[in-house]
């Protein structure tokens, strides 16, 4: 007997509903936008839609892998962290803390993002960026101008919205 699971789409910072079906042995046999979520309705965007294409990956890089004499070899946790350490030294000392720069995801808590431009800043550099800044522009732009964009066969069409909460749909489709 199979059961289903509710949980959050791990792409962006809409947080969209997700509903898993999983038979007895655990495998994931479905999968489509939770219809129950209060922001997505069930609907997801491209990504969250191909997001199940990502767990049968059997070559997914799983522990710190550094490049000796052209080759990868597997190296510790506490060997990763150290050699990161080192070389941001090293790039800091000989071009500057501005040589510096950090990039985080859209999916962190405000506390987590607090923390890494802390970090950013404690070693010098106010080069902080994050993907929520790509990949989240055109429903920012959208949200301002209170319009929706579509593309059918390279036409682009604009469609006056009622609300702003009608700019937040990912894919009405």
């Amino acid at each position: 007997m199979s059961r289903s699971v509710i949980t959050i789409c791990p792409y962006c910072g809409v947080g969209c509903g997700i509903e898993v079906t999983i038979d007895d042995a655990g495998k994931i046999i479905g999968f489509e936008g939770f219809k129950g979520h209060p922001v997505s309705h069930g609907h997801l965007c491209g990504k969250g839609a191909s997001s199940i294409k990502l767990l049968d990956i059997t070559d997914r890089l799983l522990y710190p892998m550094k490049r000796v004499n052209g080759e990868f070899v597997r190296i510790s946790w506490n060997e990763a962290i150290s050699e990161i350490v080192h070389k941001m030294k090293e790039i800091r000392e000989k071009y500057g803390p501005e040589a510096l720069a950090f990039y985080g995801g859209c999916r962190n808590t405000l506390e987590e993002v607090y923390l890494f431009q802390k970090l950013a800043r404690a070693l010098g550099t106010n080069n902080v960026d994050s993907c929520a800044r790509l990949c989240m522009i055109h429903r920012l732009r959208r949200s301002r101008t209170c319009s929706a964009t579509v593309v059918v066969q390279t036409q682009l069409m604009k469609y006056p919205s009622k609300s702003r909460c009608d700019n937040r749909r990912v894919n009405n489709g």
